[in-house]
């Protein structure tokens, strides 16, 4: 299966239109496609440190029960050493938290 015929039964089935459609939609809607960048900007950064030999896992967005008050982020990351992070990925956004500067140390733009 091509990949286009995989995105056409993906609009069809999650979106109930047509790819034509969707691709309108989406030219019209500046946050969604800052949805759909965000997403891959992730897809990347988790796909390449997986690659480096860190262990990622997914930090739900919608947290049931109590959530450590230092756990705002996309994952958590394992290094080989057994050390645990806190990630964030941010994107290029005017919307960017500002509080948050943490530097991690294992990701030193000489690692990614």
């Amino acid at each position: 299966m091509s990949i286009i015929t995989k995105l056409e039964n993906f609009v069809s089935k999650v979106f109930k239109t047509t790819l034509e459609i969707f691709l309108k939609a989406l030219k019209l809607s500046p946050n969604a496609q800052g949805y759909v960048s965000g997403s891959i900007t992730e897809l990347l950064l988790k796909e390449r440190l997986e690659f480096l030999g860190y262990t990622v896992e997914r930090i739900r967005e919608k947290w049931e029960g109590r959530k450590h008050p230092d756990h705002h982020g996309d994952f958590y990351l394992k290094d080989k050493h057994g050390n645990w992070f806190v990630l964030e990925s941010k994107g290029v956004k005017s919307n960017s938290q500002s509080s948050h500067k943490s530097v991690i140390p294992v990701l030193q733009p000489d690692l990614l």
